[in-house]
């Protein structure tokens, strides 16, 4: 099992979505515990350039995440739209 850690912003950008939004969030981190790259359950990509970092799709929002196999963690980096999550994390 990992452990999943979020950045403060993450955590900011968490309060602001709405109910139905959580709930799938919540789902996807769930799953994350248990998989890291869960690639048969949601829509997940590996980032060119980044070594362990992952990209998940729910709709117009993306999960960017980091996998630290050795401590067995999950950093996520980025929760929010489409237009801001390439922009840095």
């Amino acid at each position: 099992m990992f452990k999943i850690e979020a950045k403060r912003r993450v955590l900011r950008a968490l309060e602001k979505l709405d109910r139905e939004r959580k709930d799938r969030v919540r789902e996807v981190l769930i799953a994350l515990r248990m998989d890291p790259v869960p690639f048969r359950r949601f829509d997940v990509v590996k980032l060119r350039g980044y070594e362990n970092f992952y990209r998940i799709r729910i709709g117009d929002l993306r999960i960017i995440y980091e996998v630290k196999w050795r401590d067995r963690k999950i950093l996520i980096h980025f929760i929010g739209e489409r237009e801001r999550a390439y922009e840095r994390f």
